[in-house]
């Protein structure tokens, strides 16, 4: 499985502005010339989610139309890092004693009053396990399949005569079962693609601003994560 995070394309504020939460709105024809560039790569069979910020939500609209096999479920977990009070106004005017604090305490400070890093990663995590971590046996097969599998275990020559169920082989035990993954696709934020890889890195909450990936996607670009 793979993980395509693609960021919006250019949005439409002024340079120098701390936005995260602050919905502005995406160049159409930047988002336009995105859409036309991931429609020749991305996979077919390929499941999307989307930021729920108008700057991530006009993307999709013109990918679906050239790749019309895709289909996007929007995603509010997957928005940018909620900044408070400091939306909308330039980085230079922010206090430095505020950049301090949140450099001080990482993973805990809110800065801007709203949201902390520790918070934010937990609720993008919570998108990737659901994405992108094979699930148990008893999740990817149901109650009766996990069932059987425990009976083949317990009991591989009762098995071996068993022809009531047919739900696995008796060479397939719990702990080897897991259903292939279709490959994911994100349209998301800056923030949101360092936090992905982190947790490709299996780095659950940074407790330095070191740890935090200097790096991330361009507007309208995009990483790939995995195979």
């Amino acid at each position: 499985m793979s993980l395509w995070v693609v960021r919006h394309a250019q949005p439409q504020i002024a340079p120098g502005i701390c936005y995260g939460a602050l919905d502005v709105p995406a160049d159409p024809a930047a988002t336009q010339a995105t859409a036309q560039a991931l429609a020749q790569v991305l996979p077919q069979g390929a499941q999307l989610r989307c930021s729920v910020l108008q700057r991530c939500e006009l993307l999709p609209h013109y990918l679906c139309a050239l790749r019309p096999d895709f289909v996007c479920k929007p995603e509010p977990r997957l928005v940018e890092m909620n900044f408070g009070i400091y939306e909308g106004v330039a980085w230079a005017d922010i206090p430095k004693d505020a950049l301090d604090a949140w450099t001080a305490d990482f993973s805990n400070h809110r800065f801007g009053g709203r949201e902390s890093v520790a918070q934010f990663m937990a609720r993008v995590a919570e998108v990737w396990d659901e994405c992108c971590v094979p699930a148990a046996p008893q999740e990817a097969l149901g109650a009766r399949a996990a069932e059987r599998c425990a009976q083949v275990k317990e009991e591989p020559a009762k098995r071996a005569g068993d022809t009531e169920h047919n739900a696995l082989p008796p060479s397939l035990l719990p702990d080897q079962v897991r259903l292939p993954l279709p490959d994911q696709v994100w349209i998301t934020h800056a923030g949101v693609a360092r936090a992905a890889v982190l947790l490709e890195q299996g780095i659950r909450i940074p407790h330095s601003a070191a740890q935090w990936p200097a790096q991330a996607p361009a507007f309208g670009g995009w990483i790939k994560l995995g195979n």
